[in-house]
């Protein structure tokens, strides 16, 4: 029984897609003989499948003709790895303890200020007439300068928050009404020890 003639344009078409396929195979080989034996093992076997005996053969001789041109290659030195120092510690109580520290520090640098801040300017270390803005009025503010914000603030209600005599505070700031608010933007002077 003789076969039926196929239309040209049919066995063109299957021999320009044999083509392709052969060179796909051609560039998976090249591709796959360039990868570690590790990746390898890790493609799937149905790419395998799809590769089919043709593929595996192309890979081979891939490999044949790049050991073939590529010359033999010298072993890796090797490289002595010198051991770390352990450290008996582990890294996040490393932390935590350098956090606390920081955090403690923080908390004394704060609380210390104020009262530092007194002890240079009755040492004399700092100039005395070089006077600084006072932040609030406490018993630590001393050779400053407080501008009032409150509207209800009295030399008297200055005086009680600062614990200094009224008429002390009176004496440095001559200008300041003695009774009544005082008005608000006004300058207080604060100096403990004026006799010095």
């Amino acid at each position: 029984m003789a076969k039926p003639d196929k239309p040209p344009t049919i066995m063109v078409r299957l021999n320009q897609n044999i083509a392709r396929g052969n060179s796909a195979r051609k560039f998976l080989a090249a591709r796959l003989a360039e990868l570690p034996a590790k990746e390898i093992a890790r493609i799937p076997s149905v790419f395998w499948a799809r590769l089919g005996p043709r593929g595996l053969a192309a890979i081979a001789e891939h490999l044949a003709t790049t050991k073939a041109i590529t010359p033999e290659s010298t072993p890796a030195q090797k490289v002595e790895v010198v051991p770390q120092p352990q450290n008996p510690w582990p890294l996040w109580v490393i932390s935590a303890w350098r956090a606390a520290v920081v955090i403690v520090g923080a908390l004394l640098i704060g609380a210390a200020e104020r009262p530092m801040w007194w002890v240079l300017s009755q040492s004399a270390v700092i100039n005395r007439d070089d006077r600084m803005t006072c932040g609030r009025l406490d018993v630590w503010a001393d050779h400053c300068t407080y501008l009032a914000q409150e509207n209800n603030l009295t030399l008297e209600l200055a005086s009680e928050r600062l614990g200094i005599d009224p008429s002390a505070l009176a004496a440095i700031n001559p200008d300041l009404p003695v009774n009544g608010a005082l008005p608000p933007g006004v300058s207080i002077r604060v100096i403990r020890n004026s006799w010095r």
